[in-house]
């Protein structure tokens, strides 16, 4: 429990300290850091609990492709919410969520890799 509980931290941590700073960058925008925080502060351990209750209580198998699917689902939610916060166009909002969960989600799988064989060694 306590090591699901460390996993999603570092994966929120790392989201936040990815995806705020760009998405402020990005948007400049006034009100854009409390989106920008707000709105991955929700989906961001919606999808770690999703994934996870998906895993636990279904036959599904955390793989590759049950996180691109829930990382879709995230884009999109996120497109959505930074449309209503930020009164950004379809284009940006999509293009925005898109850039930073693609970044954040790659850096993460990046790190989970890279400290899998820092620690066989």
């Amino acid at each position: 429990m306590i090591d699901a509980l460390i996993q999603y931290g570092l994966a929120l941590g790392l989201t936040l300290l990815v995806e705020v700073p760009l998405g402020v960058l990005w948007l400049r925008q006034k009100g854009a850091f409390l989106s920008c925080l707000g709105i991955n502060l929700l989906t961001n351990p919606l999808l770690n609990l999703a994934l996870s209750a998906l895993v636990f209580y279904t036959p599904l198998r955390p793989t590759f492709y049950l996180l691109l699917a829930g990382e879709a689902l995230v884009v999109l939610s996120e497109a959505g919410l930074y449309k209503l916060a930020q009164e950004v166009t379809w284009r940006k909002a999509f293009l925005l969520s898109f850039c930073l969960n693609a970044l954040s989600c790659s850096l993460g799988l990046l790190l989970i890799q890279g400290s899998r064989v820092w620690l066989s060694i």
